[in-house]
């Protein structure tokens, strides 16, 4: 019995300090992308955990998998420290006004199934990192303000069923395995695709609205 007691305690201990590294990722997340005092109230340090916030949703083991933070008006930059929410599936932030570059560390959310950073003011290359996220099925960074080439390691993500890279400062070829994801959109950029090339720069598959919330499940 005294065996079966320190088990729970050490569980109850190793779920206490995971629920407070996720807390502390969000939370310099908040403060990142510089949340008014009258948004993400019930982000903050006193509430261990941030499975009872808003915007956030966890499984079934306390471990955070979805983040939704959509028009918001944000106006900072993303956290590093995102990439601490190992158990990530949905990081969702269009339509706001989130400036500065993409964080290399989101390329360590090896659970990432969808990222949705589309109208914000983003700058810099697409980090090469993405290419990492193995689960990933829905990619959406359209307008924006991002510039350089379309990484090739973003061909090497075979789950992928959705890219949107439209109306930014891109350049220069597509990878080609890009063109045979079901649907895609490479349009507003300089890039290989169009009239003159041998592909165009979006897919004829339809979307479902304006962004496939079908896509947003859980384990």
């Amino acid at each position: 019995m005294e065996l079966i007691g320190i088990i729970i305690t050490l569980a109850f201990l190793l779920s206490f300090a995971a629920s407070d590294r996720q807390g502390d990722a969000l939370y310099d997340m908040k403060l990142k992308l510089n949340a008014t005092g009258t948004q993400l109230t019930d982000w903050n340090q006193n509430q261990v955990n941030p499975c009872t916030w808003n915007s956030v949703i966890c499984d079934s083991n306390n471990n955070v998998v979805q983040v939704t933070l959509a028009s918001m008006g944000f106006t900072g930059v993303l956290s590093p420290r995102i990439g601490d929410l190992e158990h990530l599936n949905v990081l969702s932030l269009p339509g706001n006004k989130i400036t500065g570059t993409i964080p290399e560390q989101l390329g360590n959310l090896s659970s990432l199934t969808s990222l949705d950073l589309e109208e914000n003011l983003l700058v810099g290359e697409i980090p090469a990192s993405l290419g990492h996220l193995s689960k990933l099925q829905l990619l959406i960074l359209s307008q924006n303000r991002l510039s350089g080439t379309v990484p090739d390691t973003l061909a090497t993500i075979s789950s992928l069923t959705d890219i949107r890279l439209a109306y930014n400062n891109l350049s220069g070829p597509i990878p080609a395995q890009l063109f045979q994801v079901a649907r895609y959109n490479f349009s507003g950029n300089n890039l290989t695709c169009g009239a003159n090339f041998a592909h165009p720069c979006a897919s004829s598959s339809p979307y479902q609205g304006n962004r496939p919330y079908f896509l947003l499940f859980f384990p």
